[in-house]
């Protein structure tokens, strides 16, 4: 990333082109450091002396930019790393993007810079920048402008295009970049890779990334790792949200947790905050450019009431508490207000702060000294032209240079925005924006000790892994209920009390034993869903009951699934429980194992209330996805009901997670649903569960 000498491999004389602009940008901006541009053809290439070959220039290179066609970027590189260059951007198209020729020979790509040290960036990327000393490297249009907009923000993307809108749109801002990269199909060199990199140098306070996949959660887990070691947020924009994107599953859990929700479990919890839009990307970072902690509690104050109102309301969307005033901070207020304003949180100033503007001054302090608030946010719905807008900024930005509250300002006027900037007050022009720079900035600040556990402590080692049976998986992978248990119960879980039964008889003989009321079922590793095909009896009450159940299960099963092969059936003594959960796990393709919890049992798939996790899980990571659910105000009781077993629930996900990391590359899913749920201290139940191997282990 700081190269002191730089090849241009394929330099055009034409700085237009694309093999002539990383030439003439380094020479426009002014970049200190030597540059070879390398062309057979010519003996200068925009007045500096060419050289034919890169091993005719004289000197060490420590970056090549290549910009030849994709039939000899092999060869060039190739003689890029025999001689000694540690990095290389190919801005060549025509490899992964093209189909399976050009797929086959981007990966000779990585497995020359595996072979030789020689790290590519690329191939079909735009490059890289470091605007403060100003190395461009890239041919992106963007740095057409004769000047650059350098500031503390990093920005790494997998689409050259996206990379420079965002440096656009953020130039439109008024944010600055000191790094821009754009790292292409991703033959070598990944998106997490230079992300690691950027977020350690000192001048960066915030990092963006646009990703369009993860090739490796290890490296991408790493570098959030070290962003929270330096407190540098890391903001990701990602596409493929549409369910399109999914890949079908035959289980609940592979139809809830699709790929992109997988993202999302990863983001929440090793820190990356996801933004929606482009232009959510660069607006939810700029509370972290003034400030870097902040508390939840807020006090509001506008000149307009109802602004005021709305703000408190997105506040409580967006888990920030308002603040609650003291005493003698609500009889400070009645003082300093007019009559009929009320002392209360948020802070109304009324149309009255137009003919007494010493009013702010009198609210700003008590809110400044309240032990009760973290932040203050003045919400302004508009200055009018009479306004002294001079004297409330330096009054704004007074307190807010003594204080170590946060104090921020929005308003929609642009130029009041601007004045309240350049006193260097936090200003948005959006009040909803406010909010939601501020919120994530609250909730970095609480998250970001348990983010740093999470991406850089040590993982112990998973239990020991059972023996798993793969003769007896069927055609789709599926074990029987009554395997997928056995595989399951050295893990702890609390599975229903069963048994299988060869014929109705047995069964009847073992319902005596078990006691009523009963569930009979169907076992077939060929019936993964054996309610579908007529399996499944409840509520028997007595031996002959069962015994009639296991007749009319084997007849119905007969007509409906005549190719099933039957193991038997499972005697179960039928569990009651206050509430239905469904859990699972899931094998992802970057992330590994995924646990999934959901409310529903049956119904989890319309219902779609549903967390994910990624296993080693913790207690109280396990409690807090309980209570993220839709259902969570349950767990504490409502209307008079009693509590619900929180801890027995949050016990069966460590458990699980534990499962899921021992039978990684074994299983690829893991359901058990539903799960029954009893009042506080009467436990879990798993009533059924069914495990399904990967191709491998069969």
């Amino acid at each position: 990333m700081a190269p002191h000498a730089i090849a241009v491999l394929g330099a055009s004389d034409d700085p237009v082109k694309i093999g002539g602009r990383p030439l003439a940008f380094l020479l426009r901006h002014g970049y200190r450091d030597r540059v070879f541009p390398v062309n057979p053809t010519r003996r200068a290439v925009q007045g500096v002396p060419a050289f034919p070959s890169i091993e005719a220039i004289p000197e060490a290179v420590d970056l090549a930019i290549v910009v030849v066609p994709a039939e000899r970027v092999l060869e060039t590189l190739g003689a890029a790393a025999a001689r000694g260059v540690r990095v290389a951007i190919v801005f060549s198209s025509g490899f992964a993007e093209m189909g399976e020729a050009g797929r086959s020979e981007q990966q000779r790509i990585g497995a020359l810079a595996r072979r030789t040290g020689l790290r590519v960036i690329g191939p079909n990327c735009q490059g890289f920048a470091h605007l403060p000393s100003r190395l461009i490297a890239t041919f992106a249009s963007s740095f057409l402008d004769e000047r650059l907009h350098v500031g503390p923000v990093a920005m790494v993307s997998q689409s050259g295009a996206m990379a420079g809108m965002l440096y656009e749109m953020a130039r439109e801002t008024g944010l600055g970049f000191n790094y821009w990269v754009s790292t292409g199909n991703e033959a070598d060199v990944q998106a997490a890779e230079i992300l690691a990199e950027v977020v350690e140098d000192p001048e960066t306070r915030v990092a963006l990334c646009y990703l369009e996949d993860i090739k490796d959660a290890a490296r991408f887990r790493e570098a959030l790792g070290r962003a929270h070691r330096r407190g540098v947020p890391v903001f990701v924009l990602k596409s493929g949200r549409s369910a399109e994107g999914r890949r079908a599953a035959s289980s609940h859990t592979g139809a809830l947790a699709g790929e992109d929700a997988v993202y999302d479990a990863a983001f929440r919890e090793w820190g990356a905050i996801r933004a929606a839009d482009p232009a959510d990307l660069l607006h939810l970072p700029q509370a972290f450019l003034r400030y870097r902690e902040a508390g939840p509690r807020v006090a509001i104050l506008s000149n307009s009431g109802g602004l005021g109102v709305l703000s408190v309301d997105l506040c409580a969307d967006l888990g920030l508490p308002p603040a609650v005033f003291t005493a003698a901070t609500t009889a400070g207020l009645r003082a300093a207000l007019p009559i009929f304003a009320a002392p209360q949180n948020p802070v109304d100033l009324t149309a009255q702060i137009l003919s007494d503007p010493g009013m702010l001054m009198r609210v700003l302090p008590l809110l400044e000294g309240d032990p009760g608030v973290d932040m203050i946010v003045f919400q302004v719905a508009l200055f009018g032209a009479a306004t002294d807008v001079g004297r409330f900024v330096g009054e704004v930005a007074a307190v807010g240079q003594r204080t170590t509250k946060v104090v921020a300002v929005s308003c929609p006027q642009r130029h009041v925005v601007e004045r309240f900037r350049q006193a260097g007050v936090l200003a948005f022009d959006d009040s909803t924006v406010a909010l939601r720079s501020l919120a994530c900035l609250a909730h970095a600040t609480r998250q970001r000790p348990r983010w740093l556990a999470r991406t850089t402590g040590a993982v112990a080692p998973p239990p020991p892994a059972p023996p798993v049976p793969r003769a007896r998986a069927s055609a789709h992978d599926f074990l029987s209920e009554w395997e997928s248990r056995r595989l399951l119960e050295p893990f702890g879980l609390p599975l229903v009390q069963s048994a299988l039964c060869a014929d109705p008889d047995e069964a009847a003989r073992v319902a005596e034993r078990l006691g009523y009321p009963i569930v009979v079922k169907i076992c077939s590793r060929d019936l993964p869903h054996k309610s579908e095909a007529g399996g499944v009896a409840l509520g028997l009450t007595d031996a002959p009951a069962v015994a009639e159940a296991c007749r009319r299960i084997q007849s119905r099963v007969a007509e409906r699934a005549p190719g099933a092969a039957l193991e038997g059936f499972l005697v179960q003594r039928q569990a009651a429980g206050a509430l239905e959960l469904a859990l699972g796990v899931k094998t992802d393709p970057v992330f590994g194992p995924v646990v999934m919890v959901a409310a529903g049992g049956i119904l989890v798939e319309a219902l779609r209330d549903f967390r994910l996790l990624l296993p080693p899980i913790d207690r109280a990571t396990a409690e807090e996805a309980l209570r993220g659910l839709r259902i969570g105000p349950l767990w504490d009781g409502v209307r008079g009901s009693a509590p619900l077993d929180l801890p027995a629930a949050a016990d069966l996900l460590v458990r699980l997670g534990e499962a899921a990391r021992a039978l990684s590359g074994a299983v690829s899913e893991i359901d058990l649903n539903p799960v029954l749920v009893g009042r506080r201290g009467e436990g879990a139940t798993v009533l059924d569960a069914l495990v399904r191997l990967t191709a491998q282990s069969r």
